[in-house]
């Protein structure tokens, strides 16, 4: 994700940091309550989520769906 820790660091602040805690239950809940055809799509909506509900102006997300395809752990996007 993209934030700028630079002010919580510098004040050695834990409320100025992004609250990792906090982007995870957004995660969980947003996965507990969807259901899609494609990881694609979780994908994009768990970006979209964190983008907007954290004001982070890029994120990385990373879904896979395990025993998806034989002979494969898993697939993903």
């Amino acid at each position: 994700m993209g934030f700028d820790c630079s002010v919580a660091a510098e004040e050695d602040d834990i409320t100025l940091a992004l609250d990792y805690a906090s982007v995870s239950t957004v995660i969980t809940a947003l996965v507990d309550k969807s259901r899609f055809q494609l990881v694609e799509t979780l994908a994009d909506k768990v970006a979209a989520e964190i983008m907007s509900s954290f004001s982070v102006p890029w994120i990385r997300v990373r879904v896979g769906k395990p025993n998806a395809v034989l002979n494969a752990r898993e697939v993903g996007v």
